[in-house]
């Protein structure tokens, strides 16, 4: 848990607002972006902190998950939760604050 909270305080301020906004998952066609309380569990699960150092992911749509880098800002990414590496990452959102006024929109598949 102390891990995730971390990660989290080293995400975009937007990201930060609107996890603070909400109190269970949200869902939005298919996608599911995690409250809080879910974060600890499903960072653990994909064991994304071995495979993907640095990043926190945010959500999952089916096999498909959802990642901020914490650094401060950056685009939101998404990748096949059964290979993760950077190099598999695609960008989904310029930057989280897009994607929450598009209500979670996906481009479409490459």
């Amino acid at each position: 848990m102390e891990m995730v909270e971390q990660l989290v305080s080293r995400t975009d301020a937007a990201y930060q607002r609107w996890l603070a906004s909400v109190t269970d998952d949200v869902e939005a066609d298919g996608v599911y972006v995690y409250c809080r309380e879910s974060l600890p569990e499903r960072n653990t699960t994909y064991e994304i902190g071995e495979w993907l150092t640095g990043y926190l992911m945010i959500g999952q749509d089916g096999d498909r998950g959802f990642f901020l880098r914490c650094d401060g800002g950056g685009p939101v990414f998404r990748a096949d939760l059964g290979g993760l590496g950077e190099v598999d990452l695609q960008v989904v959102a310029p930057a989280f604050e897009v994607w929450l006024r598009s209500g979670f929109a996906l481009p479409p598949d490459p």
